[in-house]
């Protein structure tokens, strides 16, 4: 009786195979990684639009508010923003942190993350200073994010911009 004798062979996991999972592995973790941080930055963006807008609006209606823009005060204005007179320009800013905290005025302004500009001034100054000749003023506001989103470069990014106009006189309100 002849006993045969074959080589069963075994199928194992190669160190080619093994290389080449780890590469797989490693160039979809990378795009799912990159995924992530786009959602996140996304999210960021959404956010700062919203809380934008906000602070752009209530910038703007407290402006339209008043009898006339060189009558504003501080006491008009929410915490955080400082008011500023230049002729006849009205120019109120306001520094946040990441959370959308009003940011401590410094010089630097280096824990500040937002920044909220607002400007009103006349749309055409013809040197009239009557109180019966209306004064049409242009508002503009501006907010930016200082600090870049993670992954881009931009270092300031402009996240909502919004003009308006208002006519001033004794006889409109």
């Amino acid at each position: 009786m002849q006993i045969r004798k074959t080589k069963v062979k075994r199928r194992s996991f190669g160190l080619w195979e093994m290389v080449l999972s780890v590469v797989v592995l490693t160039i979809l973790g990378s795009f799912t990684v990159k995924m992530l941080i786009t959602a996140k930055n996304m999210n960021s963006k959404s956010y700062d639009l919203y809380k934008g807008m906000s602070h752009a609006i209530t910038l703007v209606e407290t402006i339209k508010s008043v009898s006339d823009p060189l009558d504003l005060s501080e006491k008009d204005l929410e915490p955080g923003y400082s008011l500023q007179f230049k002729g006849e320009e009205v120019q109120i800013t306001g520094y946040f942190n990441e959370d959308w905290d009003p940011s401590i005025p410094t010089k630097s302004h280096e824990n500040a993350c937002y920044w909220v500009i607002a400007k009103a001034a006349p749309l055409h100054s013809d040197g009239e200073d009557s109180e019966d000749v209306a004064r049409v003023y242009k508002i503009n506001v501006e907010v930016r994010r200082m600090v870049p989103y993670i992954l881009e470069k931009s270092q300031e990014y402009q996240i909502f911009s919004l003009d308006s106009v208002k006519c001033y006189s004794r006889f409109v309100k």
